[in-house]
């Protein structure tokens, strides 16, 4: 039986050759879809690139959601749910992205990862658990559920793969310094190629300067 593929509008590029251009999916956070994040694309002012923005593969009131959070989703959550929702979402998102592959002829090293909140741990943990090395990871206002799985859990491209991983200093839904003491963690102990930005914003994105840093992080790798 086919998988199937989760709901996405596609971006297609505007300028260059579309067999060589690099392409970026965004994935949202916790009750959003791709219509809260689909309104980037020119703001990242990068035509060259070809963009998916996906919908999570679980209903959550008016948008959807990657997994199930103890404590904040419902009152009945358990820490089972958030290992079998974060499983099946990775494997999700996976084949989506083995779906652009064969719709639009992209190859990882093509392929950039961003993610915002529940979309920042889907994309860095695809990252870190890939075999495949992708052309970069980013990561805004997210944290790991699953960082006890680590080093472990680790694919053979975690330590090749480049990730930039933003932050706001008041966001009041996920703190600053437990997300840093992660990213440290994963840089200094375990080798990743973490690229730690703070920016003094609440959990959302910072048009001033955090929009500029990603396209300036993204035109580097292009």
């Amino acid at each position: 039986m086919p998988t199937k593929v989760l709901n996405h509008v596609v971006v297609e590029p505007q300028e260059g050759d579309p067999a060589t251009a690099p392409w970026v999916v965004i994935c949202h956070g916790l009750g959003d879809s791709h219509r809260g994040w689909l309104p980037i694309v020119p703001y990242l002012k990068l035509p060259q690139c070809g963009y998916a923005v996906v919908d999570a593969p679980i209903p959550y009131y008016d948008g959807f959601s990657w997994f199930r959070i103890p404590g904040l989703t419902s009152p009945m959550d358990t820490p089972e749910d958030f290992k079998a929702d974060f499983a099946a979402s990775r494997q999700a998102l996976n084949d989506f992205l083995a779906h652009l592959g064969d719709a639009y002829g992209v190859s990882a090293d093509r392929l950039f990862l961003m993610g915002f909140s529940q979309g920042c741990q889907m994309v860095l943990a695809t990252g870190m658990r890939a075999s495949v090395r992708y052309r970069g990871i980013i990561g805004i206002s997210g944290r790991l559920g699953d960082i006890a799985d680590y080093p472990a859990a680790f694919g053979p491209a975690a330590q090749e793969q480049d990730y930039l991983v933003t932050h706001g200093h008041h966001d009041p839904l996920l703190p600053l310094e437990a997300t840093r003491e992660q990213i440290e963690t994963l840089r200094d102990e375990h080798g990743l190629r973490m690229d730690w930005r703070e920016y003094v914003k609440e959990h959302g994105i910072d048009p001033e300067d955090e929009i500029p840093a990603i396209r300036d992080w993204l035109q580097e790798r292009i």
